[in-house]
């Protein structure tokens, strides 16, 4: 995203909800340890809703860039004609809850800025230059036998 407007569909109004995969995993190992959910099904997210532009502005705010308006992308420029977007997604997941206790606990906030971190690690790693310091975490660049790309 750097030094470019974040593209979103449709006008942004359209919500969402978003569930970290650690989070989604805690969930399916709560049921495969409780013999009531055999057989059943259950609808496993997050319940709190944002919308794509909120989306778009989170990201770059958690990227801590300079500011820059979503570019709205007509439904007509990215898809097939007759494309409907649903404007509204929520998982009810009061069932689970029930069951087990499970809710979601990392932040969506906490979720993107641990992408960013984990992608921008990952890229420099690759550039092969270990002692420099590395813009995420200000740390130098140890490339060691964990796969760790910079040391605290």
């Amino acid at each position: 995203m750097a030094g470019t407007s974040p593209q979103v569909y449709g006008d942004g109004k359209q919500t969402r909800c978003f569930c970290d995969v650690r989070d989604a995993v805690k969930a399916i190992i709560s049921l495969s340890d409780n013999g009531s959910a055999i057989g059943d099904v259950y609808n496993i997210g997050s319940e709190t809703e944002i919308s794509i532009h909120q989306l778009a502005k989170l990201v770059n705010k958690v990227l801590g860039g300079p500011t820059y308006d979503a570019e709205l992308i007509p439904y007509e420029q990215a898809y097939n004609p007759g494309f409907e977007d649903m404007l509204k997604r929520q998982p009810d997941t009061s069932k689970i809850r029930n069951l087990t206790g499970w809710e979601p606990e990392i932040t969506l906030e906490d979720t993107i800025a641990d992408i960013a971190n984990d992608l921008g690690h990952n890229f420099l790693k690759g550039l092969n230059i270990e002692g420099n310091t590395c813009c995420w975490c200000e740390t130098k660049f140890c490339q060691n036998s964990t796969g760790n790309c910079c040391i605290k």
